[in-house]
Parts: C-alpha cells; sequence; structure tokens
C-alpha cells in the first residue's frame, strides 16, 4: 500500500451493512473493517431498527438514510460536507437503491449533485450489472433500464470496480470509453475462518458438503440426486452434509421418494451463526457448488470453502473467471443436466474427494493470493494510488 491511499478517507455508500446476513451485506462490512485498518473509512447505510442497533458503538458508522433518492441529498451534503472524505464508494446492484420495482431513476442525480457542490471522488464497486434481457415486456423494461442507469453512474465515476472478470468484459463491450477506468477486484469469503490447532473430527465416512440458498441457478435437486446416484455402490461410506439448510427445506426441492432415498446418508444443519459455518465446512472432505451460468469470483459460499482448502466441484459457463480455471483440486464440469451426472459419477468413482486431499494446502494458498481482503482491499488502495 503506496503513502498515498493513507492519506485517503474513504465514505462507502450501501444501504446494507451489519449485522444483515445477505452477501452484499457482509461483503460491506468485511471490507469496510479491512479498509478500516489501513485508512480512515466511513460508512452511510440505511437507518433500519436492526442497523442502528448493532452499530450504535461505532462512530464511523452513519445509519441515516431512509430514502435513498432525492431525499437523500440533504443527509449526505451534510455527512460529506462534516467528515471531507476524498473518496465516495457505491456499492452497486441494480435494484439495491429502489424499494419498487428495481428502479431508481433518481439516483444518479443525487451524486451528480453532490459532486456539482463538494469536490469527491466517486468510485462504482459492481455486484451485478443489469436484470437479464428475456423475452416478456417487464424483463426488457428493467434491462434497458438498468443498463441506462448503470451508464449514467459510471460517466460519475473516476473509478468503477466489479467484482467478476466477465462483468469487466462486458463494461469494456458495451462502452469502450470506460475500460481505463474499470478493474476487476473479486469478492472475499464473508465466513471468517478460525485457526485453530484441533483437526476436524475424525471420521471413516466421506463428508461432501453444499452450502447456500436455494436459487433456481444452484440446482440443488440436481446435485442431489446426482450424488445420490454416484455414490449408490459405496452409500454406507458417505455423508452428504448440506449447511444451513434443514430437512423440512430439502424436502421441498424433492419429490418424496427422492427424498426418501437420501435421508439415511443426508445431514441438514439448519441454522447456523456464522462461526458455525466455519466448524461444519472445516468437517468437510469435499465441496460440490453448481451455478447455472458458472462458477465466478463473486460467489462467497465458493470462496468460503476455498479458503478452507476444501476440494471442490463447481460447473463452468458463460461467467466463469479464467483464473479458476486449471487450478488442482478444483473441477469444472458443465452445467447441461447429463453432462454434470456423468461428470460427477466419474469423479466420485475414480476415489474424489479425498483423492484431491493433497491439494489441500495449495488451494488455501491460492485463495490468500487471489481473493482474501488483504488481498482486495490493498488491490483497490493501489488503484486510489495510481489515480492520486
Amino acid at each position: 500500500m503506496s503513502n498515498t491511499s493513507k492519506k485517503s478517507k474513504i465514505l462507502i455508500l450501501c444501504p446494507k451493512f451489519h449485522p444483515l446476513e445477505d452477501g452484499l451485506g457482509q461483503h460491506t462490512t468485511h471490507f469496510y473493517h479491512t479498509l478500516k485498518s489501513k485508512v480512515e473509512t466511513l460508512v452511510i447505510t440505511s437507518a433500519t431498527p436492526e442497523i442502528v442497533t448493532a452499530n450504535q458503538r461505532d462512530t464511523d458508522v452513519y445509519p441515516l438514510v431512509e430514502h435513498w433518492d432525492l431525499r437523500t441529498l440533504p443527509q449526505l451534503l451534510r455527512l460529506v460536507r462534516k467528515e471531507k472524505p476524498t473518496h465516495l464508494l457505491i456499492q452497486w446492484v441494480p435494484y439495491l437503491y429502489a424499494k419498487r420495482a428495481g428502479l431508481n431513476f433518481s439516483f444518479p442525480s443525487v451524486i451528480r449533485t453532490l459532486k456539482k457542490l463538494i469536490k469527491v471522488q466517486v468510485h462504482l464497486y459492481c455486484h451485478e450489472l443489469y436484470y437479464p434481457n428475456l423475452a416478456d415486456l417487464k424483463s426488457k423494461v428493467l434491462h434497458y433500464s438498468h443498463k441506462w442507469i448503470l451508464k449514467q453512474m459510471i460517466e460519475q465515476s473516476e473509478l468503477v470496480l466489479t467484482s467478476t472478470d466477465s462483468f469487466k468484459k462486458e463494461i469494456d463491450a458495451l462502452w469502450p470509453a470506460f475500460q481505463k477506468k474499470t478493474h476487476w477486484i473479486p469478492v472475499s469469503s464473508n465466513i471468517n475462518r478460525k485457526i485453530s490447532i484441533t483437526p476436524k473430527t475424525p471420521s471413516k465416512k466421506v463428508r461432501i458438503g453444499l452450502f447456500g440458498t436455494f436459487h433456481p441457478s444452484k440446482r440443488v435437486d440436481l446435485v442431489l440426486n446426482s450424488l445420490f446416484q454416484a455414490i449408490q455402490p459405496k452409500k454406507e461410506a458417505y455423508e452428504i452434509h448440506y449447511i444451513g439448510a434443514s430437512e423440512d427445506e430439502i424436502k421441498t426441492l424433492l419429490t418424496k421418494e427422492d427424498f426418501t432415498h437420501l435421508s439415511s446418508f443426508l445431514v441438514c444443519t439448519g441454522f447456523l451463526k456464522n462461526s458455525e459455518v466455519d466448524q461444519a465446512l472445516q468437517e468437510l472432505d469435499g465441496f460440490i457448488a453448481y451455478f447455472m451460468d458458472g462458477l465466478s469470483s463473486r460467489r462467497g459460499s465458493f470462496l468460503a470453502a476455498l479458503e478452507r482448502g476444501i476440494p471442490s466441484i463447481s460447473t463452468t459457463g458463460q461467467y466463469t473467471d479464467s483464473i479458476f480455471l486449471n487450478v488442482p483440486g478444483l473441477h469444472l464440469l458443465s452445467p447441461e443436466e447429463r453432462a454434470f451426472q456423468k461428470g460427477l459419477h466419474d469423479l466420485i468413482q475414480n476415489g474424489w474427494p479425498r483423492s484431491d486431499a493433497h491439494f489441500r494446502n495449495s488451494l488455501s494458498l491460492f485463495y490468500n493470493d487471489s481473493f482474501s481482503w488483504e488481498k482486495t482491499t490493498n488491490d483497490y488502495l493501489n488503484l486510489i494510488a495510481a489515480l492520486n
């Protein structure tokens, strides 16, 4: 980190913050705390009761905003004049600042007016770009509206960050004039890893884990049924751990017959605190994370497994970042149903995941070198120094 960045004062703008458990709220919280250890950092966030209560002892967190539109401007202006930040870092998801219909056409005007009144650099951190352009009219309206709003935000920004390399490439292709100021900085694991001399609980059974939400693009039903078919010849030797889910939740995804087949070796942890998720992950021999559009560097649940050096299986697709290709101990399969089933079956028959156990240390090092909070915040501060 350069001396220039040490002179910076960063104000992070995000409606979501601790104690919210969603991915963006946790990312903002971790990014803030890591930045704060290096440079003066503040946060302005939503004035919800849970955020206000949880952060009342941190005088650098301002849970002030009730409406993320032009009504926000006086509050934001007062805070910026009081604190005099050099940089305003805006966490960006297209519908994040909108309460209705996923659209907020006034928010770019808030930032534009602020920049006219106060000298501050704007940095935009994009975690999603716009709604997909599907066949129905609503999707098309959202897609083109989000794209227009994003362009307005980028035009006002001195620096644009993207959480995946594919997002950077999309922006570069859409608006070549913005290439030089657009940079890829991936997310990091939101689950704090506790380094302990206590080894994982010994088990004769092979423990394979899943973790994350039940979004349709993650095809939990396909993964569980494919696993059942793959381990069938030696199913007594395996346990499938679904971290964070209850049996009742899993039942909603499977037929009654499929759940009956799986129930004898399926372990559902139910809801866990982050410290308990950490322990549950460290008990695993292998980890599976299916994404219909491919593994990318904004998948916090996968990065949590990678940080702990767990041999893993995921999928490749249009949004797969090249950094994940050819990593020993990480297998990328096609998301197409039959190809995924066959690939998983072949890996299990060849001894996965214990056949990859010797890659655990290198996988953890790969995470630290590429995705750790230390790495991503330093990369951001180095970009600030280069701008200055």
